[in-house]
């Protein structure tokens, strides 16, 4: 058996309660092991794994076995901080009167069979852009968090005494103009959390939309990992949804076919079926599993490369990146386009003096090169299979 079909079977195990088969608990029991683990900790999901293992007395006592240990008591370490980082920034959010909304995994976890197993790198809560500095003094001055000098297109960063990342975000666009026109309508989908003064939740159909529209951006963008299609299901079989009202997002947002095949492969990985037997298209597949968590260089080389019509064009639109990404990252004024020369100096000067950023880009360039007309012509076609080709 592949790496991934294990992998599939400890995930069917952990997160949807089908128990293993002999021939799979055979394949566990060998050497896969040390495969299996590089290919699910890239993807952070060792810890699911090593939970199957366990349960079915498979964890072998050996230096794999105890990576795999490894990584579920990390799960559980992180998981106990970040609950307690969450709790007390909600507290002082409800003493000052900020109103926030949590995103993302301190949602999607309470769906998973024991809330450790969904893990996440950082803390995301959505604020008014008004109370964006305000919030954010909260957490320094009584928390004692400290902010990152750097600020993200839809957030800003902090972080706590034990280390906690906590993403403050004053929107969730995505710098997609399709999506970003739904996800600008965040504050309209949005209601009280009965219970709490503050605190607000997204409708169960907009935060499914806002979690596919971030899987599309990752995918465009290198690769959206395989915990994110393990959400998909457990918001589809749990989560509250108004389903007509979904549809109507996703199509509004340009994600209809995207979100379609999102589901569809999940029922597939996870062995459920409710869609009847999905074919699984073998280029998505390899796209996803080899990106990782995160993405790579090569897979978003090879995306740009398809959406913007070859290696030359790509080249030179990172060279001479659009105003609009130069206002996000160097805050370029919209209204002074004649200023476009000044900034974009500004950028090549900066990636010049630093090695981390130099190195970067010579990475992309020579990626840019050596990426051939099979590579983009394929990821082209997987694009144009998940309805997003030109995004």
């Amino acid at each position: 058996m592949t790496s991934a079909e294990l992998l599939f079977a400890c995930l069917r195990y952990s997160v949807c309660g089908s128990e293993l088969r002999e021939e799979e608990k055979a394949a566990l029991s060998g050497p896969s092991l040390a495969t299996l683990y590089r290919l699910s900790a890239s993807h952070d999901l060792a810890h699911l794994v090593c939970d199957a293992l366990q349960k079915n007395d498979l964890l072998p006592q050996n230096e794999i076995g105890q990576a795999f240990q490894k990584q579920k008591d990390l799960a559980v370490y992180r998981y106990i901080q970040q609950t307690a980082a969450f709790e007390e920034i909600s507290r002082v959010f409800e003493e000052a009167g900020v109103v926030y909304v949590p995103l993302k995994g301190i949602v999607i976890r309470q769906y998973y069979p024991e809330p450790w197993m969904r893990t996440s790198c950082d803390l995301d809560i959505l604020v008014h852009e008004e109370d964006l500095e305000r919030a954010s003094e909260l957490a320094i001055d009584r928390l004692g968090y400290k902010r990152d000098v750097h600020d993200g297109y839809h957030d800003i960063s902090l972080y706590s005494p034990a280390g906690v990342h906590l993403e403050l975000h004053f929107q969730i666009k995505e710098n997609m103009k399709t999506l970003d026109t739904v996800l600008a309508c965040v504050w309209e989908n949005v209601q009280p959390v009965e219970g709490s003064a503050y605190r607000s939740a997204m409708s169960g159909e907009f935060f499914m939309f806002y979690h596919l529209a971030h899987m599309s951006y990752h995918f465009v963008s290198g690769g959206c990992g395989l915990r994110a299609f393990v959400d998909c299901h457990l918001l589809s079989e749990k989560q509250p949804c108004d389903q007509q009202h979904l549809e109507a997002l996703l199509e509004a947002g340009g994600i209809r076919k995207f979100a379609d095949t999102a589901f569809s492969y999940a029922d597939a990985w996870l062995g459920c079926h409710r869609f009847g037997r999905s074919k699984i298209d073998a280029s998505v597949q390899k796209y996803i599993l080899n990106g990782g968590m995160y993405g790579t260089l090569e897979n978003s080389i090879s995306v740009q490369q398809a959406q913007r019509g070859g290696r030359a064009r790509n080249i030179l639109n990172r060279l001479w990146i659009p105003y609009e990404a130069l206002q996000i990252a160097y805050g370029a004024p919209a209204d002074r386009k004649y200023m476009i020369p000044l900034y974009q100096v500004k950028r090549w000067t900066q990636l010049v003096f630093q090695k981390k950023r130099l190195g970067h880009g010579v990475k992309e360039i020579m990626r840019n090169v050596t990426t051939s007309d099979g590579d983009r012509s394929e990821i082209a076609q997987i694009l144009d299979h998940l309805g997003l080709t030109g995004r």
